[in-house]
């Protein structure tokens, strides 16, 4: 997977840096070309991104376990799923995500909107690219680490700063505090973040009002049910007056 992952990496480098100079130029012919180049690279970082979690989720004796060879009587050459689970093994995915998230940071740098003219388009070019982060946050073991969250939180608010991702981030955010008890404090802090370094205070207010919905709609909901429980108990002990 290593591999692999340096060929999709410095393949999305160099289209980068030809997308930028190209945008720099002012090559509208290019745009169509780097726009699907562009597309095919987000794909590719998102699939790699939930492949290798998969991957890294094996336990290690069961990677160690798959690819111990026979000795003696009854051995056999290694298979290739054997060589397979030894790459597994050599391959350590957390120690990609800095550098792999650091790239798509770099890549959220470019003028988006000057590539992709339809709004839909680009809002599912920049999902492509912040699903996998969300996916990383929500493993609490990784948000320990301070480089990673730090890369996590910077593609996070270049993707809402500059290519329009607030609402997509607001919807993901609030998913993520429903079933991510550990994500409130870096949630709050991506929010602080973007408040200070990054000018931008929508995203937060929107936050804060979603929330502000369903804690009133939980009170109401609770409020009605003593009601009804009450409107019940004296229903209740009207019958048993009249008896």
């Amino acid at each position: 997977m290593s591999k692999l992952l340096d060929s999709i990496m410095s393949g999305l480098q160099a289209e980068i840096e030809a997308s930028q100079r190209d945008i720099d130029a002012d090559d509208h012919d290019s745009f169509p070309t780097h726009r699907q180049i562009l597309d095919v690279y987000a794909f590719l970082i998102h699939w790699f991104v939930m492949a290798a979690d998969k991957a890294g989720s094996k336990s290690s004796e069961e990677v160690i376990v798959a690819s111990k060879p026979k000795r003696g009587k009854g051995a056999t050459k290694p298979s290739r799923k054997a060589a397979s689970n030894r790459d597994a093994e050599t391959f350590t995915w957390t120690e990609q995500i800095i550098p792999t998230l650091a790239l798509v940071g770099r890549l959220l740098r470019i003028k988006s909107h000057r590539i992709w003219l339809s709004t839909a388009e680009r809002d599912t070019f920049i999902n492509c690219l912040t699903q996998p982060v969300y996916h990383v946050m929500e493993n609490e073991a990784l948000m320990k680490i301070e480089d990673i969250r730090g890369e996590a939180y910077k593609v996070i608010c270049l993707a809402v700063k500059n290519h329009g991702h607030a609402f997509g981030a607001q919807t993901s955010m609030i998913q993520c505090l429903q079933y991510f008890e550990h994500l409130a404090e870096p949630i709050a802090e991506i929010l602080t973040l973007l408040k200070d370094q990054f000018d931008h205070t929508q995203l937060a207010e929107g936050i804060l009002r979603m929330a502000l919905i369903e804690i009133v709609g939980a009170l109401i909901k609770d409020i009605a049910m003593e009601e009804e429980t009450q409107v019940d108990a004296n229903k209740k002990e009207s019958r048993i007056n009249a008896l």
